[in-house]
């Protein structure tokens, strides 16, 4: 079957009676049936690349990332930091994946215990203080941290007594970790993204002055002194970690979304049927 001249060079690999010039097999081969065929996954979005047919693109750098560094870019850490939240919120699923790990590490709670009294005196003060409630706050620590991948703690010590107190910074504040240039593993500082003015708080604005223009450029936060970093899923060459719900959440989502269509069909079926 002779095809017209513009329609040829998509049938240059059939059985055909005029023979196919090479530059109609090159252009043939740039063709991506797969990527015609479907859209891209939500993997794709996040950890794969895109097979557009324009794979020569693939080979040069991003301006927003370096091919060595193992995190995901900014704007990306902090969708999927959004999404696994509100998972964990709306979907049962992915609140079940999370509280029963919890239930599983924890279960009824831990023991601290020291040989020496003294130092078991000071870590009781600790743990039993009321701003810290550690009996409950150890639920709360592991929960995030499954949730988040991460988890930074903040010590607050006195300069009187040397009392100690501890708080959980939300990591997603965390838009910066700098670490020593020969050792990825050995963090020096954090950086804490400032908190201005929202449109979802209430009240009226806080009113800006010269006095607190230091407050827009955020805070750095010394390692090991200020603040720790405890992270999960992830590789030595990466600095952030990762929610056991980050590769979960295209799957919950197609779960999600089969069982909503099985819901309608039995639906729309007793309804037929109850008209009938």
């Amino acid at each position: 079957m002779a095809y017209p001249s513009f329609l040829r060079w998509l049938f240059a690999s059939s059985a055909s009676s005029e023979p196919a010039d090479e530059s109609a097999s090159s252009i043939q081969e740039q063709i991506n049936s797969t990527y015609i065929a479907s859209s891209p996954t939500q993997e794709d979005w996040y950890w794969g690349r895109l097979a557009t047919g324009d794979e020569e693109d693939y080979f040069w750098r991003r301006l927003s990332d370096n091919w060595y560094q193992k995190d995901v870019i900014p704007s990306t850490y902090l969708e999927l930091h959004n999404q696994c939240y509100e998972a964990y919120n709306a979907n049962p699923l992915a609140s079940a994946v999370i509280e029963i790990t919890t239930s599983f590490v924890l279960g009824k709670g831990v023991t601290v215990a020291a040989r020496e009294p003294a130092v078991q005196d000071a870590l009781m003060d600790f743990w039993r203080d009321l701003d810290n409630h550690m009996d409950t706050r150890v639920y709360a620590l592991c929960t995030e941290l499954s949730l988040y991948g991460e988890q930074f703690i903040r010590f607050f010590v006195s300069p009187y007594d040397g009392r100690v107190k501890i708080r959980q910074i939300d990591p997603s504040l965390i838009d910066q970790i700098e670490t020593d240039p020969q050792d990825i593993e050995t963090v020096l500082r954090f950086h804490r993204r400032p908190i201005g003015p929202s449109a979802t708080l209430p009240g009226d604005p806080a009113p800006v002055t010269p006095a607190d223009q230091h407050n827009f450029e955020g805070e750095w936060l010394l390692a090991g002194k200020d603040v720790l970093q405890f992270t999960i899923n992830k590789v030595s060459n990466a600095k952030r970690g990762k929610s056991d719900l980050a590769t979960l959440l295209p799957w919950l989502r197609r779960y999600k979304d089969w069982l909503t269509d099985r819901v309608r069909i039995n639906t729309r079926a007793h309804s037929c049927g109850m008209c009938s």
